[in-house]
């Protein structure tokens, strides 16, 4: 496989070389880019439910590895802990924790441009805007009319006040210039049932959660947070064609600690790439609603600033700032 294949180029110059997927994390379609370590090399180790790919690593820096059960302690680990015994690459895809939580939370210990190091961009998922299958909803501008003509009555769901669901929301209500009523559940499986019954106007989901109940008929997507439509779904509009310059959502890609050396980066990021251009990889990873990239290192820091930038702008909109 490709990404072990630049591991075993890098053995020389580098004692450790990981790449971890945090248990809670929605990465496990992208751990087939791995696949198993040679089982004949003992140098190569599989972890589960963390895959990491190892040469010559302590079993007490492996049980850190073990200790990351979300995404935010990976960060705060990789921001303060990890020695630098060589390369550690950890595949993130939260975008709260990104570009959100830093802005709207106390005491977070990590800083997103300062302790990392951007490796490469794999690919981004967008939102879904839904409403339920029996809505009056027929358009974005339907919703958006509504909302505007009812100050403060059109109810939106969200996975929680401050998570991203919500800030996809606040992104779309400033966008369009209206005021709502943002209903907070756990999360969107949680708020689909209010959501089919039409307690709840609308709602962001991620297009692959929303997908399902569209096609059992149960909810209605109005448009995707894409600035094209998709080719497998052409029927379903963008946001954008409506509200234009609207996106939001997530993307999934390899950084590791502050500090490593750029040719490093560079091969990583080559081989990331590589891996990805693999016809069977686009076609799975395609099929799930994910749009794929194959950019450098300096794209992919860029995309982090501007993701962490957007976010950061409606958190002071609303007033949902740490101090």
């Amino acid at each position: 496989m490709p990404l072990c294949a630049a591991v075993r180029r890098l053995r020389d110059e580098a004692s450790v070389v990981a790449l971890n997927f945090p248990r809670t994390s929605n990465l496990a379609p992208y751990e087939f880019l791995v696949a198993e370590a040679d089982e004949s090399d003992r140098s190569f180790l599989k972890l589960s439910p963390i895959l990491a790919v190892v040469t010559n690593i302590d079993r007490e820096h492996l049980d850190h590895y073990k200790d990351l059960d979300d995404i935010r302690q990976a960060f705060t680990y990789f921001a303060n802990r990890v020695p630098f015994y060589g390369v550690t690459v950890l595949c993130v895809d939260d975008p709260h924790v990104r570009s959100i939580l830093p802005h709207v939370t106390k005491g977070v210990q990590y800083n997103v441009h300062k302790d990392f190091t951007a490796i490469a961009l794999m690919a981004t998922n967008f939102m879904a805007l839904a409403v339920g299958g029996n809505s009056s909803f027929k358009t974005v501008n339907d919703l958006v009319q509504h909302a505007k003509q009812n100050p403060g009555k059109a109810s939106f769901g969200s996975n929680g006040e401050g998570a991203f669901l919500h800030f996809a929301t606040e992104l779309f209500r400033s966008t369009a210039g209206f005021t709502y009523l943002h209903v907070p559940f756990k999360g969107f499986p949680q708020l689909a049932g209010d959501l089919v019954s039409g307690r709840l106007d609308a709602s962001f989901g991620s297009f692959p959660a929303v997908l399902p109940f569209t096609q059992a008929g149960r909810v209605r997507i109005l448009g995707i947070a894409r600035d094209k439509r998709l080719p497998n779904y052409p029927n379903i509009p963008t946001i954008s064609e409506s509200l234009p310059g609207y996106f939001s959502g997530g993307w999934f890609g390899l950084v590791g600690p502050a500090g490593i050396p750029k040719h490093i980066v560079a091969q990583l990021n080559q081989q990331t790439n590589a891996a990805l251009a693999a016809p069977d990889v686009r076609e799975k990873l395609s099929s799930q609603g994910l749009d794929l990239f194959a950019e450098t290192p300096e794209y992919f820091a860029k995309y982090i600033r501007d993701d962490f930038a957007r976010y950061g702008r409606i958190a002071k909109e609303i007033g949902l700032v740490a101090k």
